[in-house]
């Protein structure tokens, strides 16, 4: 995960150094300050609904069945995984919207 922040950063320089004209930079400060708490407050549903199905439910019903706590714990990590492979497999297959 340490690699992210500096992938997006040199990522971004790199688009903005090749194709500066699909950036526009505007001063919307008002939209963006509103945006801002709405974000960090989704953010957190979103991840904390996550937690307790994948850490809470699927461990727990699946205890009386396992009583290894690591089992228990690589299995969640596992469903959690191929959860969140699909997730992204489908952002994929989005078709990118042609401009005429």
């Amino acid at each position: 995960m340490a690699w992210f922040v500096p992938y997006c950063l040199i990522g971004g320089l790199g688009q903005y150094l090749f194709y500066p004209d699909t950036f526009s930079f505007n001063s919307g400060l008002t939209a963006f300050a509103l945006f801002v708490p709405l974000a960090l407050v989704l953010t957190a549903i979103q991840t904390t609904t996550e937690e307790l199905f994948f850490r809470g439910y699927i461990v727990q019903g699946a205890s009386p069945i396992w009583s290894n706590r690591v089992f228990l714990a690589i299995v969640s990590a596992v469903i959690f995984t191929r959860y969140r492979h699909t997730l992204r497999e489908q952002h994929r297959r989005v078709t990118p919207v042609q401009h005429h």
